[in-house]
């Protein structure tokens, strides 16, 4: 199952991309062919192309075989299997899922809502103490 990011975030990569280009596109015709400059404006253009290209693909939660992973794009991708998860834990705005050696931390709003339904569905679903786990207390419908 794939969790995926929501459209605009994604997108706003490829818009961003967009706009360095045109400030590219207009020093080129503003002050005429400069390789300096249109070289280091290739820098963010490159870098929010490959941001949207790898969100797009990859998606900001893959759960597959009992093992949760967390995409990220410049370090390494977080792994967790789901039998080993101890406790949900809301920190702030995030979500911090907990076993004894790795803390998986998630941000549901970044998180498109139907994504966000079936992932609060599966982690209601786990097999941990109700008090441990705050996705038991949305399925049941009590406030947290």
């Amino acid at each position: 199952m794939k969790i995926k990011y929501k459209k605009s975030n994604i997108f706003n990569n490829l818009l961003l991309a967009i706009f360095w280009f045109g400030i590219a596109i207009f020093y080129w015709v503003v002050k005429r062919f400069e390789p300096l400059i249109l070289f280091l404006h290739l820098i963010p253009i490159s870098n929010f192309i490959y941001r949207y290209l790898y969100k797009k693909e990859n998606q900001y939660l893959t759960i597959e075989d009992g093992v949760i992973q967390k995409n990220n794009l410049y370090s390494s991708n977080t792994k967790i299997q789901v039998n080993e998860i101890s406790e949900i834990e809301k920190i702030g705005l995030d979500y911090l899922l907990k076993s004894e050696d790795i803390n998986l931390r998630f941000d549901p709003n970044l998180i498109d809502e139907e994504s966000l339904k079936e992932l609060t569905q599966f982690l209601g679903q786990l097999n941990l103490p109700s008090e441990n786990n705050l996705y038991s207390k949305l399925n049941t419908g009590l406030k947290v």
